[in-house]
């Protein structure tokens, strides 16, 4: 009996099985892809290096001239009038200057003691100098502020010795600083390292002020000379305040570069320092070097922040710091309304910061003057003061 119900199952159910069994491997033979098998590379033992002993050679290395040494001309001989224009040695920018004729024998160190200022990124000429020596014994070079900016400026400087060599100082910066425009301190100084002390002669201020008519002359490195030229034929035309205005005969109508030169007397001491030229009226402006330059680094080495005062009739009106000048200055009726207004740093009449009444001799007591205190050039802040009664 149990052999007759087993067979009847195996009758009954083994078919289904046999055809589920042949479907599932005709399908997993039918998808199976050839597989490549990991094949185990065979280890390979490199051989040791043995250590070999190589020989040093010496190797003398031949003198080496200094790199920031080069022969470089003194003086530009130009032609002895203004008859042609002398072009600039690597651009197409001209100008005309007066004759370099012989060196007076003040000036016979001259050249060791200008300097010129490069653009830091492109080593390109932007303005003059020249070397001083405080009474502490630091070096300083001294430049226009309008050309090399203000305290903790970058400045790349080329100092000359009396071979006509110079060196480069391409990372100093500038220890103090005046501020923008004609009529204000447009001077900054930048201490020179020790090792220019037996590269320069400094020059020496001057003991006296010039006077109206005294004949001065100013070096310098415009951009039309492949190295120094002297503007000579200087005659002062008024020295008062913070500003020389001096007149040439030879007045050249472009002298792009020149700011920062010295003025020199006939002595050959600085009493101002070169920040503007006027073509119309064929008119210089220097700073006045006699307080400038004393004004600067005294501050400068009793660590103090430069300040100029500025009086209205005798009394103390307000104070501008380093890197501040006066912009715009308005005439105020009673009303608040400009009767006029001048725009000082370019203004070429005589001016003297002590004396700011002068600027409107017309005012009548009530009116004000309303200043624009301008901070590297731009309006930093605005002062009104009233005039009053002298």
């Amino acid at each position: 009996m149990r052999v007759f119900t087993l067979f009847i199952c195996l009758l009954f159910f083994a078919p289904s099985a046999f055809a589920q069994k042949f479907s599932l491997l005709k399908r997993v033979f039918s998808a199976r892809k050839a597989v490549e098998a990991p094949v185990k590379a065979p280890k390979v033992s490199l051989p040791k290096v043995a250590a070999v002993e190589v020989p040093v050679r010496p190797v003398k290395l031949p003198n080496v001239v200094p790199p920031h040494v080069w022969r470089a001309p003194v003086v530009s001989a130009l032609t002895p009038e203004i008859k042609a224009v002398v072009p600039h040695y690597t651009s197409a920018r001209t100008a005309l200057i007066s004759e370099v004729g012989k060196v007076h024998p003040a000036e016979a160190h001259i050249g060791a003691s200008l300097l010129e200022a490069h653009n830091i990124f492109t080593g390109a000429l932007i303005g003059s100098g020249f070397v001083v020596r405080s009474g502490s014994g630091r070096l300083y070079a001294v430049l226009s502020y309008h050309v090399v900016g203000g305290e903790g400026n970058m400045v790349h400087l080329r100092v000359f010795n009396e071979k006509g060599e110079y060196r480069d100082y391409d990372r100093l910066f500038v220890s103090a600083a005046g501020a923008f425009g004609i009529n204000s301190p447009d001077s900054s100084i930048v201490e020179l390292p020790l090792d220019a002390a037996d590269f320069v002669k400094p020059l020496h201020l001057a003991k006296q002020s010039p006077k109206p008519g005294d004949k001065l002359a100013a070096w310098g490195s415009p951009y039309a000379v492949q190295g120094l030229a002297r503007l000579d034929s200087l005659r002062l035309v008024n020295g008062e305040g913070l500003k020389l205005t001096m007149q040439s005969e030879h007045t050249p109508f472009k002298l792009d570069g020149f700011c920062g030169s010295p003025v020199l007397n006939e002595a050959g001491e600085v009493v101002g320092i070169i920040d503007g030229f006027n073509h119309d009226a064929y008119h210089y402006f220097a700073a006045n070097a006699r307080f400038t330059l004393p004004w600067l680094i005294g501050n400068y080495e009793q660590n103090m922040i430069p300040m100029l005062e500025y009086k209205l009739n005798g009394r103390t009106a307000f104070w501008v710091s380093s890197g501040e000048s006066v912009g715009e200055v308005r005439l105020l009726n009673a009303r608040g309304k400009v009767k006029e207004k001048v725009y000082l740093p370019g203004y070429p009449l005589p001016f003297d910061p002590a004396k700011l009444e002068a600027l409107f001799p017309q005012a009548q007591a009530g009116d004000a003057l309303e200043l624009d205190i301008l901070r590297h050039r731009e309006v930093f802040r605005t002062v009104t003061v009233d005039i009053g009664r002298p």
